[in-house]
Order: structure tokens, then sequence, then C-alpha cells
């Protein structure tokens, strides 16, 4: 894979980039938190992006916060796959809720696999059902850490 660094000079060529992609893949990459930061630079520059794909990475708090606050740089962004990452802080959750509430176009939302407990869960279905746009059609929160009787 990239790796971070490689992440990072992928990112710095599309920032000096004209170009306004709205596609972005880069899963299994191990692109970790330096990796996740310089493509949110990307994502909040460019502002065309429909899909971001950016599942595997090992990505920490600090990258999955930064990619996550950029997202609304993107209103036309429908599909957002950042699954098996770590969403564990409840400060990136709440940045994460945030964006949900507000989400435009949003349709597709893979957050599996990100060890996200079970009251962040709720949090995450809460802020969607928030949202005035009402536009998601399919949410994907497989191996999640989820208890009935701590969650609800």
């Amino acid at each position: 894979g990239l790796g971070p660094k490689g992440g990072e000079m992928v990112a710095e060529a599309l920032l000096k980039s004209s170009n306004k992609l709205e596609v972005i893949s880069v899963p299994r990459n191990r692109l970790e938190n330096d990796g996740f930061i310089a493509f949110a630079k990307v994502f909040n520059q460019m502002k065309s992006f429909k899909v971001i794909e950016m599942y595997q990475n090992f990505c920490k708090k600090e990258g999955m916060a930064a990619v996550i606050q950029s997202l609304s740089s993107n209103e036309d962004l429908h599909t957002v796959h950042i699954h098996d990452n770590w969403l564990t802080d409840q400060e990136t959750i709440d940045i994460l809720c945030d964006y949900l509430m507000n989400a435009k176009s949003l349709t597709s939302l893979n957050l599996s696999d990100c060890k996200i407990k079970g009251i962040n869960v709720f949090q995450i279905i809460r802020a969607l059902s928030l949202n005035p746009h009402k536009t998601i059609e399919s949410i994907y929160l497989n191996y999640e850490e989820i208890e009935r009787t701590k969650t609800f």
C-alpha cells in the first residue's frame, strides 16, 4: 500500500492540480493519521467529491477527525465509506454527528468495524434521523460494540 508518506505525496500532487475530482478510493493502503490528514486538505480544497472510500487504513482519532470535518466541504457527497478504521473518541463522534445532521446529499454511509461503542451508535442513528434532508438510503454499522442494556 501507499503508507502514510505515499498518501501524503498523492495528496500533495492533488492539491497542486487544477482538476476537480468526484471520486477517491484509497482502501487498504495503511494511510494512518498522516495520510488521512493530507487527504482531508484535498477534500477541503477541491470541494467536488461525491464518493469517498478510505476503508482499512489503520486510521485513528486525529486522521478520522480531519477527514470527517472535511466532508461538509463537499455538498454533493453521497457516499462515505470509512469503515475498518478507529472511531472511538467522543470528540470525533460529535464531529461526525454534526456532519450527519446537516449532510445534504449523503445516501450511503459505511462505518462498520470502527469499534464504535453502543451509545455512540445510538448518537449516530439519532443524528441521521435529525437530518432534514432525509437522503440516507443505506448505513452499515456491522461489528460494532453494541449491548442493548447499555445502549437503549
